[in-house]
């Protein structure tokens, strides 16, 4: 059976019966982690909805699945996948409004974006998701008020 259907279906927000869908490829596939993350987002935004009867239950359900595939990136050996899932993370305690928890996730995917290997070049960009990251941290602090910290982030990382 393919996944395919079930992915299909995130892309219609009106429907109420997107989690059971999701339920459905976890069953199939429980160690895949754009599975997880995708129930983990459906759970998250639902209940954010008006219509959400239980919005502690949906949060929890979504942030069980959103860390369920967070654990499962951290297992990669790819550095791009790693800072993907703490980019996810922020992202998503960022929408939620908890900005100290994204700042924390935020400062991960900086910190893996600092991990070059042998072969690159340090005066080279920074890759993956370091710049929107990056972005986002010098936001957060100009925000909050803390231009100092928001020029510290920039000229590190945010350089033309």
């Amino acid at each position: 059976m393919s996944l395919l259907p079930c992915c299909l279906e995130a892309s219609c927000p009106a429907n109420a019966q997107l989690p059971d869908y999701f339920h459905r490829a976890v069953t199939l596939d429980p160690e895949n982690g754009l599975v997880n993350l995708s129930v983990g987002l459906a759970y998250v935004h639902w209940a954010l909805k008006r219509q959400a009867e239980n919005r502690q239950y949906m949060l929890t359900q979504g942030l069980h699945y959103l860390f369920r595939y967070y654990e499962l990136r951290l297992r990669s050996t790819v550095p791009e996948e790693r800072q993907e899932a703490h980019f996810n993370m922020a992202r998503t305690y960022h929408l939620l409004g908890l900005q100290p928890l994204a700042v924390k996730f935020y400062e991960k995917v900086l910190e893996e974006g600092q991990q070059r290997g042998p072969e690159r070049d340090d005066s080279a960009p920074p890759e993956g998701l370091a710049i929107e990251a990056a972005y986002n941290l010098r936001a957060y602090h100009l925000l909050s008020g803390n231009q100092e910290a928001a020029m510290r982030v920039a000229r590190k990382w945010l350089k033309i």
